[in-house]
Parts: C-alpha cells; structure tokens; sequence
C-alpha cells in the first residue's frame, strides 16, 4: 500500500513528516495542494525545507491546484473575487473546493491503493471523525483510507514544534489564505505589518463582495478591514477591541498548526 501525506504547510504535517520517518516508516508522496493564496513565508518554507528533504529522502512531492471546467489552475482569491464574494465561517467550501478534491483527484488517478496521513493533533482529535464499533468497542476512523497519527501517538501542537525544532529546522507559521476569515485580529495586524500589499488585496476582496457590509472577513470588532487598518495607522484598534472567546476557539477546516 501506498503511503501519501497530505501536506498543510504548517506545523502539524510538518512534524508527522518528520516523526513518520523518524520511527521508521516509509512514505512514498506527499500531497500539497497550493489554494494559490498561503503567505509567502509558508511557500518559502516548502523550498528550503520540505522538498530538498523529500528529495534526499526519496519522496515524491506533488503541488496540485483546483482546475476550472475550462481547464485552468484557480487560485481560491481570484475564485471569490470573480463571483463577488467571501469566504465564510459558515459554509467553509473553500476547504473542501480548493484543498480536498484537488488531493483526492490525485490520489484516485495516481494512487489508489494508499494510505493517506492527515496531520490533526491529539488537541484536536475531534476533527479525525473517530468512531467506534459497536460490539468491540474498538476505535477506528470514519475513513479507514485515511489515518491521524498525530493522535494515534498523541502528541499536541505544542510537542509538534518540539519535533520540528529537534529536527533543527526553525517552526513554521501558522498556515492558511492569508485573507482567512478564522483570523484573530492579531493574525491580521500582523498580515498589515508584514505583507501590506496582501492586506490591500484582502481589502479590495471584501470591498468588492456584492453582500457586504452584511458579510465581512473579520469575526471580531471592528469587522470592516478598511475601519480595522484605519485603526492600525492610528494605534488605536488593538486597544479598543478584544478577540472573542467564539472566534478564538473556532478552528479552520485546513488549519495546520
């Protein structure tokens, strides 16, 4: 059997890669699916660590994308812009449009007797669909083709950066569209403070949805991403709002560490 991991760009597969290995299994491919959209530091992770490691190591790396009807690579960006919409907490399709189908695409085409890793922590072991049998009582996954060894291992968020940085490799940020509406304000200063241009794009994607101001990409005080810079500029914001204990518990469908 085929053994694929699905990689997020964060520190959650970042470390099953290595732990994987690190107990002696092999791996044969490693799936990204680029949604077109990561911050650039988490593309430049990919680079200088993840494929010259899978080179040495003899592991396949694949970048898919999401593919139009009419035959082109979408980045999810362009995908809502083109439409006048956003991103949603609510519906999360972006997830599963962007990320799970061009994953599944591959692995149904390529490789179809496999195992395919998904890097969700013991922290959030409610993602891995565990359920049980109803005479044994044995543990197992929803979907026997997919397995979370991260739980199975149990080992945190926390214990992931041990293993990255036991690697000597620095720990990667956070991953994700770099206009998430699962942000925390923070995450958006510091999206402001660091990629100003990617902030912008994010502004004119919110801006330009035919439904706002009804629906916005911040979950929290102040919303509007045009009254949340303002804020910024006049050192004002941070101090007036607070990120909500709702929105700091609610976890993105992609995220990865």
């Amino acid at each position: 059997m085929t053994t694929i991991l699905s990689y997020g760009g964060g520190v959650n597969s970042t470390a099953l890669l290595l732990e994987w290995l690190r107990r002696g299994n092999s791996m044969d491919a490693l799936i990204f699916a680029d949604p077109g959209s990561e911050r650039p530091e988490t593309y430049d992770y990919i680079e200088q660590y993840i494929k010259p490691f899978c080179k040495e190591q003899d592991i396949i790396f694949h970048t898919v994308r999401y593919i139009t009807k009419d035959g082109v690579a979408e980045d999810i960006y362009s995908g809502y812009f083109k439409n006048n919409s956003l991103p949603a907490v609510q519906q999360r399709s972006c997830t599963q449009k962007w990320k799970i189908a061009p994953i599944e695409k591959l692995i149904k085409d390529k490789y179809k007797d496999s195992q395919q890793l998904i890097g969700i922590d013991y922290g959030e072991k409610h993602r891995a669909k565990i359920i049980y049998d109803p005479k044994t009582g044995e543990k197992m996954y929803l979907y026997p083709e997919k397995s979370y060894p991260l739980v199975d291992w149990k080992i945190t968020r926390e214990e992931c950066k041990t293993i990255i940085e036991a690697h000597g490799w620095p720990v990667p940020i956070k991953s994700g569209c770099y206009f998430c509406p699962f942000q925390k304000r923070t995450q958006w200063k510091g999206l402001y403070d660091d990629h100003p241009s990617l902030y912008a794009k994010a502004e004119e994607m919110e801006l330009n949805a035919r439904k706002f101001p009804k629906y916005m990409l911040m979950m929290t005080n102040p919303k509007r991403l045009d009254w949340f810079r303002r804020g910024l500029e006049t050192q004002t914001t941070l101090d007036s709002y607070t990120d909500s204990e709702e929105a700091a518990s609610i976890p993105c469908m992609c995220y990865d560490g």
